[in-house]
């Protein structure tokens, strides 16, 4: 499921971008869901990581669509933004905000379905490559190829990652679930290693990202045979 934000003033122009997306839905089988705001402080009060994609017009009463997508981004920098206006100069400094692309008013259905399923294969390619996991009352993602491993600690999970260490509280199987198809494996009950940093791998001990973890004596040979298999591409 795709959730998109629909940010616009215009309650008309609102309607019809809604109805964009159910053409769109139709056609393509999309799985999507929809909400509109209208105005950029209704959309950011309680923001927690809520949308893959937003689409987000620029001149808006109260907060402007720049305003509001620079606060976004200071949360979330990975959500997918479009700009929606009339005025193409204001699009152009969507690039300021990382916003992929811009829609200009009067939006036609055929530019928006071609710049939407663009937005839409970012967006899938996002959820797959990156965790989004609570932490401290709200939400935050993290990227799965900077996870160097998981550490088992008490009730929580520390996760270890290039730029620093996050915690959860999570059962490690739950997020086993959520690492399928990523090359992860376990090197003992304590740690799920993420074997693309595997730096070395020597008697009882791997070394991961120049962290030395302990590999238990039952879990040695099918992490070996995982890490093999990840080297050898299989």
């Amino acid at each position: 499921m795709v959730r998109i934000a629909i940010v616009e003033d215009d309650r008309a122009y609102a309607e019809k971008l809604q109805g964009y997306l159910e053409q769109y839905r139709a056609e393509h089988q999309a799985a999507l869901h929809c909400r509109v705001f209208h105005d950029g402080l209704a959309f950011l009060e309680g923001y927690h990581l809520d949308f893959d994609i937003l689409l987000m017009d620029i001149e808006m009463p109260m907060l402007d669509g720049m305003s509001a997508a620079r606060r976004v981004r200071e949360a979330d920098p990975h959500v997918v933004i479009m700009f929606i206006t009339s005025m193409a100069q204001y699009a152009i400094r969507g690039y300021e905000v990382g916003a992929l692309d811009f829609i200009l008013k009067p939006v036609s259905y055929a530019v928006f379905s071609q710049k939407l399923q663009k937005a839409v294969r970012l967006a899938n390619r996002n959820r797959q490559e990156h965790l989004l996991l609570p932490m401290n009352g709200t939400q935050r993602r993290v990227s799965i190829p900077l996870i160097l491993y998981v550490e088992v600690a008490g009730h929580q999970l520390q996760i270890h990652t290039e730029t620093g260490i996050h915690c959860v509280s999570l059962p490690l199987k739950k997020l086993e679930a959520e690492l399928a198809g990523h090359p992860f494996a376990k090197c003992n009950q304590c740690y799920l290693v993420n074997l693309r940093h595997v730096e070395e791998f020597r008697g009882n001990t791997v070394v991961v990202g120049g962290h030395t973890l302990q590999v238990s004596r039952p879990r040695r040979k099918d992490f070996q045979i995982a890490l093999t298999n990840y080297y050898g591409g299989i």
